[in-house]
């Protein structure tokens, strides 16, 4: 019994101390990083592709002081065909001044990065495969056009906003993106489901004029698939515009893994990066399409 009780009593401070969130971090850890966040779109040309560094704790950043804007950024495809991209000032992005390399479905492209920061040389690589041409937003069977705020009828019952979409090979998970384009005090729609107070918005509104969900169907084949967006989300009598994004295993696994850092136990850990080198943050692919539907009283 005495050996019963000391065990249930172990296990008692252990589970407290899983409980304790409090953590010390300081900066003799702290490696400079290479910082990747690009996209390439399937059936388009290379977008833009943000490269940035990372600081130590307790650092004033200056705004342009992230951006690394000499360094060599290159991406291949399978067949060793290279594009060089230069660092443009007007938006920080690393772009291409060609219109050489398409972006083609189930093809493997690989970034390259090289660059100086804290007078150290580091590198990083990272590889996606891009989903194929096929995935659209099917605007027949979505939501579109003028919907009344929670007076949204189909076949008498009261219907989410939804986006129904052609699944398409290679695609690990289909993300939206949706905002409020005309988000202000005059659209604010004061009887909204959580209750949200008006003197409150001017904090809250790069919050809740953003809507993000995601989709991983166990059917990978061809098909349609659908997702509702709940009107606890919608906060505005506006015309919001949704982009579906088909993205690959990078995207997937950075977009569900960045913010959720803190396990309930209080240890940290890492979001899933998938570079080789020096690099953290995100290259992969997708295929994207957008549809609008406008919120009115």
């Amino acid at each position: 019994m005495k050996f019963y009780n000391l065990l249930l009593m172990i296990t008692f401070i252990l589970y407290l101390a899983c409980g304790e969130t409090s953590v010390n971090i300081d900066n003799s850890t702290y490696k400079p990083k290479i910082v990747v966040n690009g996209l390439l779109y399937t059936g388009e040309h290379i977008q833009k592709i943000k490269i940035m560094r990372n600081f130590p704790l307790n650092t004033t950043i200056i705004s342009d002081e992230k951006y690394l804007t000499d360094a060599l950024v290159t991406i291949s495809n399978n067949y060793g065909d290279a594009d060089t991209l230069y660092y443009s000032p007007l938006s920080n992005y690393y772009v291409s001044d060609s219109e050489a390399m398409d972006i083609v479905g189930g093809e493997e492209y690989t970034l390259y990065v090289s660059a100086e920061i804290d007078g150290q040389q580091l590198w990083t690589r990272s590889s996606t495969i891009a989903p194929h041409l096929g995935f659209s937003i099917n605007n027949q069977l979505s939501t579109a056009g003028d919907i009344p705020y929670r007076k949204y009828y189909i076949n008498g019952l009261l219907t989410n906003p939804t986006v129904t979409f052609n699944r398409t090979e290679g695609a690990e998970f289909y993300g939206l993106s949706a905002v409020a384009l005309d988000a202000n005090d005059s659209t604010f729609i004061e009887d909204n489901i959580f209750g949200v107070d008006p003197d409150s918005l001017d904090e809250m509104i790069n919050y809740i004029k953003y809507i993000s969900y995601w989709s991983s169907p166990d059917n990978r084949a061809e098909g349609t698939s659908t997702i509702e967006l709940p009107w606890y989300l919608i906060y505005f009598y506006s015309t919001y515009r949704l982009i579906l994004y088909a993205g690959d295993l990078n995207f997937y696994h950075f977009f569900i893994s960045h913010q959720n850092v803190m396990n309930i136990d209080g240890n940290l850990r890492e979001p899933l990066f998938y570079f080789k080198g020096d690099g953290i943050g995100l290259f992969g692919s997708a295929v994207r399409d957008s549809i609008y539907f406008n919120v009115i009283p």
